[in-house]
């Protein structure tokens, strides 16, 4: 791309107008947007910090929207500020943009469509304003170093499949207003060890929460009556799950999307350290309390041993509650101990 000029009477970005993208780009004092000059063994590390692609800068005052495609499969890397005026952002706008880092979300956004965001493998954090009323089906899809996410209080619709393949999300607190959580809406979330769902949802579809193996315990709201088959396949390491025992499993049928009885077993199918049968503790203050000791799990707790000692570090916890039965403050302790002779060598 050699230059891009723009005037003050766009409104919006057109679907797949910077599609594919490779060069940088960068805003000249005359307002047009030029490709950067080419130095001889000029360090790549100083030229991605020179020239940035900020999408405020070329998308002037009065764009309302980002259409399908925008800057789908972009291949530089980019630092994207949306402006004010934004209130949409179509579906695929940034799917496939590997090399954006960072993106900030401006209030006053009101929708995100499907897959906007997914496969955007260098994003690590996102906050959605609270304006946003609506996301759609997987719009973080496969962002797979992702690590927290902010969102809105309140939502009118939240997709299905929005965070799959979010490796390593590691906590979540869902909006108020939708009353399902989708299918395979936290599938394969292998970090996620803390998921926080408000009163008014009332029914997970099938594989809302499958193979998130470092999910330890899930406390369901009294409103959530409605268990898909297969919620919590996979989920290896889930110990408790605090709801309702009257609830009923639930399957939707293929050819008329009705909802139809399912089989209560398949619901924790591959989760060894639940009891079929009877799985769900009832709403106490007692089961709550121990649900929650369970979330020390989170993988932050041994962010600071070197990778070759994660593993060894889970096993010897894992002995020391699951086997031993010791206090969640001993525990603590052997963790602290274990990172002062690590951070020691």
């Amino acid at each position: 791309m050699a230059w891009v000029a723009y005037t003050y009477s766009v409104w919006e970005a057109a679907a797949g107008c910077f599609r594919e993208i490779t060069v940088l780009c960068s805003l000249q004092p005359d307002g047009m947007l030029r490709e950067p000059r080419r130095r001889a063994r000029f360090p790549f590390r100083r030229f991605v910090r020179f020239v940035r692609l900020i999408v405020s800068s070329i998308l002037p005052p009065g764009v309302t929207g980002l259409g399908r495609n925008c800057f789908e499969a972009a291949r530089c890397p980019l630092s994207v500020v949306l402006p004010d005026t934004i209130t949409r952002i179509d579906d695929r706008a940034f799917s496939g943009a590997k090399f954006v880092t960072h993106i900030t979300l401006p209030e006053g956004l009101e929708e995100i469509g499907e897959s906007a965001f997914s496969s955007c493998n260098c994003l690590r954090s996102l906050v959605v304003p609270q304006t946003v009323r609506r996301i759609e089906d997987s719009a973080l899809e496969k962002c797979r170093n992702l690590t927290s996410i902010t969102l809105p209080d309140e939502l009118d619709h939240f997709g299905s499949h929005v965070f799959e393949g979010c490796s390593r999300l590691r906590s979540v607190r869902f909006p108020r207003g939708p009353t399902t959580v989708g299918e395979f809406t936290f599938g394969g979330c292998t970090a996620l060890s803390s998921v926080t769902l408000p009163e008014g949802v009332t029914r997970t579809e099938e594989c809302a929460f499958a193979n998130c193996p470092a999910l330890f315990s899930i406390v369901l709201p009294r409103s959530c009556l409605e268990l898909g088959e297969y919620t919590f396949e996979g989920c290896t390491g889930l110990e408790r799950v605090v709801g309702d025992p009257a609830f009923r499993a639930i399957v939707f049928d293929n050819g008329t999307d009705a909802v139809v009885p399912g089989d209560r077993e398949t619901i924790v199918d591959g989760c060894p350290l639940m009891n079929k049968a009877d799985f769900v503790s009832p709403h106490t203050p007692a089961a709550v309390a121990a649900a929650h000791r369970l979330e020390y799990w989170h993988p932050t707790l041994h962010k600071r041993c070197s990778e070759d000692r994660r593993e060894w570090v889970r096993a010897v916890l894992l002995i020391l509650t699951r086997r031993l039965h010791l206090p969640h403050v001993v525990a603590v302790v052997v963790v602290t101990l274990i990172k002062r002779a690590e951070l020691g060598r």
